[in-house]
């Protein structure tokens, strides 16, 4: 008997140490979550990092998506239009979470004891992937009201000998985020010149009066005093401290808005219309992102757009992208060009002149490859000839000439 009771207890005492191990490297389980959402105006959406904190040890964001925004407008989402928070705007943020190693989440959602958002009870689900699979991950939404107070405005206003009057979106911009033109009662920008007058339909190189018109974006209102008047902290044009009067009025219904009034001289610039560009005549070997090994810009002022990594781009005779010219094909050019300081293009036509010929079609136009700053830019689209020697063109024809025939005797059965 007493061995029997020896046998066991050594039995036992290997099945505890067996199980202390197990027991001691089991995973913790997550069961509650606490986050932090603080969004500012301006915050960039991809930086995810900067305005959702995970409180909650063994907790992570998800590889990918991190985040996912939606722009909330009377109770319908939207994809938002910019990829920064604006002011005085809804946004629904969906937070994907997985666990660090050692952890495991809860099973179910309703497993959780708690999921909170700024210390206020959050909803939490299962992610699915692109492919409706679930995942191991959760998600938790969070709903957030970005500040629609202003307290200042700041402008640039840089009117160029040869600029539209009417044309005040490009020469003034406005720098702060919540505040546009008010176009509803008037023009957002009136100009006269040193008589007092109307101005010609451009400007030329000497001072005029401007009487800028601002008031608050959509779900903005401008900083109010005790009373309810307008007060805003400071107003700057050109970095220079100005003066402002504030209106309110609400007989077509309710806008609030300031006028600014100040003096600026046109400065002169030079006026692009026409372009030139050599094209080398054979790109057989050439890779499309060496452009300026191929491509030569004749006319001063003038350079690749920068900005755009795919400054110049090109297509095959079936439209596929291409990284490098190869023999026996002619390709599609996508060109854009910026002018350098002291230039400018002409919003009315730039006429491209490429080896020598003039090529008519070309398009005018802006965009902001960061917030406040707007890019210029003209894009001409261009045929070049077959490219490489005599053999690549004659494989060329005998290779198009099979295509045709088998396109014609056969095309039946795609019909």
């Amino acid at each position: 008997m007493k061995k029997t009771k020896r046998i066991l207890a050594v039995i036992l005492s290997v099945l505890l140490m067996a199980v202390v191990p197990l027991n001691a490297f089991a995973a913790k389980l997550v069961d509650t979550i606490d986050l932090t959402v603080e969004v500012e105006p301006g915050m960039m959406m991809e930086d995810y990092e900067d305005y959702v904190k995970i409180n909650t040890p063994g907790v992570t964001f998800n590889d990918y998506p991190h985040v996912m925004i939606s722009e909330i407008v009377d109770e319908e989402s939207f994809t938002p239009y910019y990829d920064y928070f604006e002011p005085g705007c809804v946004y629904e943020i969906i937070i994907i979470l997985d666990v660090t190693d050692g952890y495991v989440f809860a099973d179910r959602e309703d497993d959780f004891k708690s999921v909170t958002v700024n210390g206020e009870d959050a909803y939490i689900e299962p992610y699915f992937n692109e492919e409706g699979v679930e995942t191991d991950c959760y998600a938790v939404y969070a709903t957030v009201e970005t500040d629609g107070v202003i307290n200042e405005i700041d402008i640039m206003l840089n009117p160029v000998s040869g600029y539209y009057v009417d044309d005040y979106y490009r020469y003034v911009s406005i720098n702060n985020l919540g505040v546009v033109f008010e176009e509803t009662l008037d023009s957002g920008v009136k100009v006269t010149d040193a008589y007092g007058a109307d101005p010609f339909d451009y400007f030329i190189n000497e001072e005029y009066s401007f009487e800028i018109c601002l008031t608050p974006a959509w779900g903005c209102e401008f900083s109010k005093d005790e009373n309810g008047n307008i007060q805003l902290e400071n107003v700057t044009v050109n970095g220079e401290d100005v003066e402002y009067t504030a209106h309110i009025q609400d007989s077509r219904g309710y806008i609030e808005y300031v006028i600014i009034n100040v003096n600026v001289t046109a400065k002169e610039e030079t006026v692009i219309s026409t372009i030139e560009l050599t094209i080398d005549e054979d790109l057989k070997g050439y890779d499309v992102g060496d452009y300026e090994e191929y491509i030569t810009i004749e006319t001063q002022g003038v350079n690749f757009d920068v900005y755009n990594p795919d400054a110049v781009s090109a297509y095959d005779s079936d439209y596929d992208w291409v990284d490098t010219f190869a023999g026996g094909d002619y390709y599609y050019l996508c060109m854009n060009f910026i002018t350098e300081d002291g230039y400018f293009f002409d919003p009315y036509r730039v006429v491209f002149i490429i080896n020598g010929i003039e090529y008519d079609y070309s398009y005018y136009s802006s965009y902001e490859p960061e917030r406040g700053n707007t890019v210029e830019y003209v894009y001409v689209e261009y045929t070049t000839d077959f490219t490489g020697n005599f053999f690549d063109r004659i494989i060329a024809w005998f290779r198009n000439t099979f295509e045709d025939i088998i396109a014609y005797l056969f095309g039946w059965i795609a019909i």
